[in-house]
């Protein structure tokens, strides 16, 4: 089976998903960084393939369980750089 990049795949369909993924990472990550998750699991499903369509679901669960699995091992490591310079110190 050849295998499908993700960007190929259609808005409607990825939109099918956002909804019970952003439940999913609600529940993994406290709520401020609960977007800041999904919009990166998106980030890497627009770089990815997958080898079957129905696969999506899985593929978008565990690496939103990763994303937020590193974010709890490294929480000052992983934030966004615009909001790393402004908690430095004076």
């Amino acid at each position: 089976m050849t295998p499908i990049p993700m960007s190929d795949l259609s808005p409607e369909l990825l939109a099918q998903h956002d909804g019970w993924l952003r439940a999913l990472v609600r529940r993994l990550v406290d709520d401020g960084q609960a977007d800041d998750v999904v919009q990166e699991v998106w980030g890497h499903a627009m770089n990815a393939e997958l080898r079957d369509q129905k696969a999506l679901p899985a593929w978008l669960a565990r690496v939103a369980r990763r994303i937020a699995a590193n974010r709890r091992a490294c929480p000052g490591r992983l934030l966004p750089p615009q909001h790393a310079i402004a908690t430095l110190p004076a």
